[in-house]
Order: structure tokens, then C-alpha cells, then sequence
């Protein structure tokens, strides 16, 4: 892509890696620069930097019950996969 840019004869070695260098950089100041960005708008919006959920989880019995028969049928599909395999 550089060379389709250039205009004149082949660069050194060393300018192409000045080249690339320089391009690592400014996409590090553009990462930096849209980071404090994200974050200041986090602060105007309440962040104030511990994360909260919406309400704290508490096993239920409908909870128990889903787990249980979840896995139920991973023993089942698996048994039975075994059992045809043979």
C-alpha cells in the first residue's frame, strides 16, 4: 500500500520501518484520544468506577429445578451417543 503511495524510487529499509513506526503510533494516540473519550463520558453519565448490577442473584427453586434437568439431558445425550457409537 506504501509503494502504491510513493511517488519516485524504492525506500531504504530503515525509512520503511520509520514508516511503520510512525503508523503504529498514530493508531496508538487514536485508541488513547477514543479512551479517554469513552471514559469521560462513563463519568458525565454516573460511573465512578465500581461496576453494579441490576439486583443481586439468588437461587430459586425454579433455578435448582432448570440446572437439575439441564443436566439430566447432557447425561441422556451423551449415554446415548455412547450407546449407538458402539
Amino acid at each position: 500500500a506504501r509503494k502504491a503511495r510513493m511517488v519516485g524510487a524504492d525506500t531504504d529499509v530503515a525509512s520503511g520501518r520509520a514508516f511503520v513506526a510512525a503508523g503504529a503510533g498514530a493508531l496508538f494516540g487514536k485508541a488513547q484520544a477514543l479512551s479517554e473519550e469513552v471514559h469521560m463520558a462513563m463519568v458525565a453519565r454516573g460511573y465512578t468506577g465500581e461496576a453494579r448490577g441490576l439486583s443481586r442473584f439468588r437461587m430459586r427453586a425454579v433455578d435448582s429445578a432448570w440446572s437439575a434437568a439441564c443436566l439430566v439431558a447432557a447425561v441422556l445425550v451423551i449415554g446415548g451417543d455412547r450407546a449407538l457409537g458402539r
